[in-house]
């Protein structure tokens, strides 16, 4: 930094520790078998410094102390928040909040966020163990933070002071964090409450819907350039891209005008301009999330340097609060901002539920039944029926989606499939956070299958524009069943297979002869 206005200067020290991580930017992939506790860092000199505008810049030695400094600085500023995103991922938000949260609750509880963040939590341990000490780190540092405050050496935060809600938080794991990303991979996919939303459409407005071409776009203006843009084929044979007319534009009314202003944080976009463009020969890039003061929108700048002293990180930029890495930000090479992208990884199908079973494409298939217990602040408790199809999916209540009656018609249930309905890698934003070319950007986003995101990124050299999502390949499913709503749970030729598009398949561009990259959210090349 050129300028710091040094408010707050926090030295921690402790004597024993752990050793240096290294300054690969693969050491979380090395197998380390010595003991090694958490409770015993850091194990050198942190340095927390936050500057004029009041963002903490942590220095520490090494990686684990790093992340240490991290998580406890993460509970200085924002203890109540990150407790709110724990709570919300494991369906425990009543317990503090009342039953006003009953539905966030159940919604956690049904699509069983915990369980699956769980297993990729002992995947992790297991196959990257320096990935989770980093993990383990993080949580050391909220923890001491929270012996703090239970031993009354520092005064409670807003929202757990006693005339607020009057608790301090348990001990954070490491398996909090992944159960948090869990919760944060579901709720990227943004399309189940439209093809609930289209299913309903279809049936009281059939007509109406059978004029609307859902998915035609508005204009012809994709994110990646014509010359980048690959074939297109349906049903094996090659097919034009949509070549559609724009609409009329017609100015809204006044009182439509204003609902256009309340709507207008809805959305994201980015962009970046290649080199070839600009006067010094180096990319100009931007990003703006649009994500409102809510409650995960209230994001965490912080600047994390392990790397001027044998480390491996050098990064700065915005976090989500419930779980460790940048999300949008720069390393000391490559900067990056996120948009929401395109893919839809839920589907629903109208299913019967037999004695144990359920019916799928014809065969019956056994189901299990698990009770689920939800606790509210008062003391009482609300128990939850929740029915698994394994290796398909779980049946959804209709007040998941807000919807006054049963989606299925003629007594029939929904099944809903999710990709994240598996135990993945859990790498998430730490994948970006050290590299140093956008070659290696690009390998990071396609190691992250979780996240459904557009990337755009930009170093010294060029621009970048990645998708790594893991979307099922549809290509299966017969003309006639569309995955935008609920179809017949008795069609075998409704079901996802086994396959995934691949990284060739999925959207990605250099900015093309044009020299730009944009998205909002939009189609990526008119599929």
């Amino acid at each position: 930094m050129c300028r710091r206005v040094f408010f707050l200067f926090l030295i921690l020290w402790i004597g024993n520790g752990c050793s240096d991580t290294g300054s690969s930017a693969e050491a979380d992939s090395e197998a380390r078998t010595e003991e090694w506790n958490p409770v015993q860092l850091p194990s050198a000199e942190i340095s927390i410094i936050r500057d004029g505008r009041g963002i903490p810049h942590v220095f520490a030695e090494n990686d684990e102390d790093l992340f240490f400094g991290y998580g406890y600085q993460l509970a200085v500023d924002r203890l109540f928040q990150l407790d709110m995103f724990r709570r919300r991922s494991r369906g425990r938000l009543c317990e503090v909040l009342g039953s006003d949260f009953l539905v966030e609750d159940q919604q956690a509880k049904i699509f069983n966020w915990q369980y699956w963040g769980g297993l990729e939590a002992e995947k992790m341990r297991a196959e990257r163990p320096m990935r989770y000490r980093l993990l383990q780190s993080w949580a050391a540092g909220i923890n001491r933070r929270l012996e703090e405050l239970s031993a009354g050496t520092v005064q409670r935060p807003l929202g757990l002071e006693s005339a607020d809600f009057d608790y301090v938080p348990e001990p954070f794991t490491a398996e909090d964090a992944i159960v948090v990303q869990k919760m944060a991979q579901f709720g990227l996919d943004q399309t189940l409450e439209f093809e609930v939303f289209t299913t309903f459409a279809e049936r009281i407005f059939p007509e109406a819907m059978a004029a609307v071409q859902l998915f035609k776009p508005a204009s012809n203006t994709y994110t990646v350039p014509p010359d980048e843009r690959p074939e297109m084929t349906r049903n094996g044979e090659s097919t034009a891209l949509w070549q559609p007319q724009c609409p009329d534009i017609r100015l809204p009314s006044k009182a439509g005008m204003g609902a256009l202003r309340r709507m207008r944080n809805l959305g994201s976009n980015n962009w970046a301009v290649a080199g070839q463009h600009t006067a010094n020969g180096k990319p100009l890039f931007a990003g703006d999330p649009h994500m409102g003061f809510g409650f995960s929108g209230l994001m965490y700048a912080i600047h994390l340097n392990s790397k001027d002293a044998g480390g491996t990180f050098n990064v700065a930029g915005f976090s989500f609060v419930g779980a460790p890495g940048i999300a949008m930000g720069q390393t000391d090479a490559v900067l990056w901002s996120p948009t929401s992208a395109f893919p839809d990884v839920m589907d629903m199908w109208e299913v019967t539920l037999g004695d144990g079973t359920v019916s799928i494409a014809g065969q019956d298939v056994p189901t299990q039944t698990r009770t689920e217990t939800i606790h509210f602040r008062d003391g009482s408790s609300k128990t939850l029926e929740v029915i698994d199809v394994p290796g398909y999916g779980v049946i959804m209540p209709p007040m998941q989606v807000g919807s006054p009656i049963p989606i299925g018609q003629d007594n029939r249930e929904i099944l809903v499939g999710w990709t994240g309905f598996g135990v993945g890698e859990a790498n998430y934003f730490l994948e970006l956070n050290r590299v140093q070319s956008i070659e290696e950007f690009e390998q990071a986003v396609l190691r992250m299958p979780e996240m459904s995101y557009n990337f755009v990124a930009a170093d010294k050299g060029g621009i970048t524009y990645r998708v790594g999502v893991e979307v099922p390949d549809r290509q299966s499913i017969a003309p006639g069943r569309v995955p935008w709503k609920t179809m017949d749970g008795d069609d075998p030729l409704a079901y996802w297979t086994d396959a995934r598009l691949s990284a060739e398949q999925l959207p990605h561009s250099r900015g093309g002869e044009r020299g730009w990259l944009a998205t909002a959210n939009n189609d990526p090349f008119g599929f």
